[in-house]
């Protein structure tokens, strides 16, 4: 066997050795992040509450996304995210600030102030920014 290729396979074997096991940073690597979630976050954010009113401003319907927007259903779990302190886990004053964005904005749509398609954008990005796993 020439060198090269003997050097080749002491160094493959290395590698599944120790890089590739539990202590290895390919283990870290492969651990999935933490999902930032809680049970009224949850309901919130459950999509038979949330996707008909942004297909509908999508889609030009603003009439189908003020009705669902009514539903007595979303305003129960607004309230009820409202009032709930997000986990410990999860918690920080960055995060606090995201839930109350997140709460201004879908009293917007409830209460009928300003542009709907303008309100509906400025909180899918404020839920995106609640939820993203980074925030301090």
């Amino acid at each position: 066997m020439n060198c090269s290729l003997r050097t080749f396979i002491v160094g493959l074997s290395l590698l599944c050795f120790v890089g590739c096991g539990p202590g290895g940073k390919v283990a870290e690597m492969s651990a999935p992040p933490k999902v930032v979630t809680w049970p009224t976050l949850a309901t919130l954010f459950e999509p038979n509450l949330n996707m008909v009113i942004v297909m509908s401003v999508q889609m030009g319907d603003l009439a189908g996304a003020k009705k669902a927007i009514a539903d007595p259903k979303l305003k129960e779990a607004v309230d009820a995210f409202e009032k709930e302190p997000i986990p410990a886990e999860f918690a920080s004053p960055a995060r606090e600030t995201a839930k109350a964005d997140v709460v201004k904005h879908y009293r917007a749509l409830m209460e009928s102030k300003g542009d709907i398609r303008k309100t509906v954008q400025e909180l899918q990005t404020a839920k995106g920014k609640l939820v993203d796993n980074t925030l301090k």
